[in-house]
Formats: C-alpha cells, structure tokens, sequence
C-alpha cells in the first residue's frame, strides 16, 4: 500500500512538473499579415494594432506584408494557417468586399476566415501634385477633359477603394482615364509625386504627410463630413456630386477553423485595443477613424458593402486581371 501511494505522489509530481514545462513553454512570435505594401494606410493600423495585441494576448506579434494577386496571396496564407490565433490577417474591403466580385476564381475569403471584427475606418483624400497649378477639383476636371489623349489616375491597386472611388467619380463626371495600379498607397502617391498621373484617391492616413510636406494637394475627401485632418478641403458632396461617399475599411480575420475559445480571446483583445485612449489618439493623429465593432456587427456591414460594391463593379463592367486571378 505504501509503495503504491509512493507511486502515486511520485506520478502526480512528474505530471505536474511536465504541465509545468508545457506551460512554461513560450508561443511562437504571431503573425499579422497585410495584403498591401509597407507604409500605406493598413500597414500603419497594422503597425499600430500588433504591440496592442502583443501586450493583451502575452506574446508577440509581427507585422508581414504580402501583396498580390488582389490579396489572395496573404488570404491563402492565413486560412491556410494553424487556427491557434497566432496567424491573423488585417485586411480593407477592397480585399474582403470586392476581391472575391472582381475575380470568381479566387471564392468567397468568407469561407476560410472568420471575422474578428472591424477595426477602423479611413476617408479617402483626392491628391494632385502641389505643382500642377490646380487649385480645386472644378479646375482638375477641366484639365482632365481638355487633355488631347486620356491621363492616367493612381490607385494602391486593382479593386481597391481608391481604384473604385475613381471609377465612381468618372461615371458621375462623364471621364475616361486610364489606370495605373500600383501594390499600396505610399507606391500611389509617388507615382502622382512623379508626374506619371494626373490624380489619385489615397487613404487619408497616407495622404497627409504629403499634403502636410507640401509636395501634394488635396482638391476633395470622400466621407460624409470634413474630415479633421483636412478642415479646410470639402467634401465631394460640396463640391458638386450629392451623396458621393466612400470609405476604406479595416478589419481583421482569423483562419475559420479557430475554436470558439480562441476567438472569443482574439475578439475581446482587439476590441478593448481599440477602445483604448492612447490607441484612439495615435489613429485621429493619423486621420483614421476607430471603429471597434466585434463578428456580430460585422455580417449587417458586410452585407451592405457588396451590394454597394456589387453594383458599382457592374455598372464600369470592372473584373479582374485573369494572371491575378
């Protein structure tokens, strides 16, 4: 008997020391992926949300960019990933709305990611160089309409909300321009800053460095309301197209296999990131809009963004490059 109970405590000792060890055992380093190139509007939220995470979920978290194949590649690689919370994807709704309308091939990322929730919310801002003498967007469209051959407009890429912001003002305004697509917003304004377009929808986030520095300007925004960033630039609807809004969007998704504990983490760690002072500063002083709303919210929202969404790409005919599909 005195044997077996020695037996006994001595099991229990190794099993708790072994749990001991699972435990003391660190997570790997996380992974946030963005679909777009560094320095543009999501790798900034991205950028500012990774040490949040870090310092509510107890271990670290790292930024990866992976653009292409209209955020294909990056959704692939999340859905793809070990459903341990450890792998998320911070995406737009050019990337979650319109990707999967422009290209049939690539499905529905509803399908292989579940939402964490909306994160925040960016104004797109109207740019042309600070040297092209254009003092507001009446004095751009007439260029625009005078020039001998089509000008060409800057995007941060195929179907992305500035590519389609655009296509929504040359329908409005009887325009045709050519497109030059480029991997992320910071990569659209050096193209306006070259001179290789006439003009560009860009985040506002990413936008007002330029303006700021002086080497861009800005003729419109596409929210609702002024933004505070730009105080003193009107609105489309002000400036003469009634009801012209646009955003772009911020959220972020976990592989759709992660259980229900896990994501109830991922929820409850991103939303109080969000909500935080600090956190709501840091995003105003990047003209970005904290938004902080979890997966139940999400479906209303998601469902209005592709019927809007939906019937724009229909209307311009718009649909995917086939080699990014």
């Amino acid at each position: 008997m005195h044997g077996t109970r020695r037996h006994l405590v001595k099991s229990a000792a190794l099993l708790a020391a072994g749990l001991g060890s699972a435990r003391a055992q660190p997570r790997p380093v996380g992974t946030l992926v963005v679909p777009f190139a560094p320095g543009g509007a999501a790798d900034l939220v991205a950028r500012l949300l990774a040490p949040a995470l870090t310092a509510r979920l107890g271990h670290p978290y790292e930024v990866v960019n992976m653009p292409g194949r209209v955020g294909q590649l990056a959704v692939e690689y999340v859905a793809t990933a070990a459903p341990t919370g450890d792998t998320l994807l911070l995406a737009t709704n050019s990337i979650f709305v319109t990707a999967a309308e422009l290209c049939a091939a690539l499905g529905n990322w509803d399908e292989v990611l579940r939402p964490v929730g909306l994160l925040a919310s960016n104004g797109l801002v109207l740019c042309v160089s600070a040297y092209a003498p254009l003092p507001d967007l009446a004095a751009l469209l007439a260029q625009l309409r005078q020039a001998a051959a089509p000008p060409s407009f800057g995007s941060a890429g195929y179907g992305t909300t500035g590519h389609l912001a655009m296509e929504a003002l040359m329908q409005r305004a009887g325009l045709h321009l050519d497109h030059l697509a480029s991997t992320g917003d910071a990569l659209a304004m050096r193209t306006l800053l070259t001179e290789q377009v006439a003009c560009c929808f860009c985040n506002a986030a990413t936008a007002r460095p330029f303006v700021q520095a002086g080497t861009a300007r800005a003729l419109a925004v596409t929210s609702a309301l002024r933004l505070p960033a730009f105080p003193t630039v009107p609105t489309l609807d002000e400036a003469g197209f009634p009801g012209f809004q646009c955003t772009t969007d911020f959220a972020l998704f976990a592989p759709n296999a992660t259980p229900a504990p896990v994501m109830r983490e991922l929820v409850a760690a991103a939303m109080e990131a969000m909500a935080a002072p600090l956190m709501r500063r840091r995003l105003a002083i990047a003209a970005l809009q904290p938004v902080g709303t979890g997966p139940q919210e999400f479906a209303g929202y998601l469902e209005r963004e592709r019927a809007e969404w939906r019937a724009l790409l229909s209307l311009r005919q718009l649909t995917a490059d086939p080699l990014d599909c």
